[in-house]
């Protein structure tokens, strides 16, 4: 199963997010970008890691253990403010992609088995930063990518639903 891009039609239905603790936890997949053709493209994987989603960050950081897992690479160094004050840390290259269910004609294409996600990458390499290893998430989804999406949230279903902005 390849993953689908995401086009200005595409509608997300994210069934397996989780309020825990106020914090909403999206499935996500991370991978190294590919250089094909002399140009970055998306890499592939099943995996799936915790995102949390939070509108107030203004970049993506991704745990130290997900940047190991993906062998990401090494980019360069910046240094930004975060929860614990200005620090220096390490940008890479990432892939992003999240896992979701398609919402085609208003219903979902597996509305009863969440088991059944597909994975809708995004075609563009992000530029991230590293944090250390969190128990509750693997990386924080910033404004940065969030950006492109609009998106709500259904308390008493608990869906999450994100539509690429037209």
């Amino acid at each position: 199963m390849m993953p689908s891009k995401i086009s200005d039609s595409t509608r997300m239905l994210v069934q397996h997010c989780e309020l825990d603790q106020h914090r909403l936890i999206l499935p996500t997949n991370i991978t190294k970008p590919l250089l094909t053709n002399g140009a970055l493209v998306a890499g592939y994987s099943k995996q799936q890691y915790r995102a949390l989603i939070d509108t107030g960050a203004q970049r993506t950081v991704l745990s130290r253990s997900v940047i190991a897992n993906e062998e990401l690479v090494r980019i360069g160094h910046m240094e930004f403010a975060g929860l614990h004050g200005p620090r220096t840390h390490t940008r890479y290259l990432a892939s992003i992609g999240l896992w979701a269910t398609r919402v085609e004609g208003g219903a979902t294409t597996h509305p009863n088995n969440p088991s059944e996600l597909t994975l809708f990458q995004l075609e563009t390499p992000f530029e991230v930063v590293d944090m250390e290893d969190n128990q509750n998430f693997d990386l924080i989804l910033g404004f940065d990518v969030l950006k492109l999406f609009s998106f709500s949230f259904k308390h008493e279903t608990k869906q999450f639903e994100i539509t690429l902005k037209p």
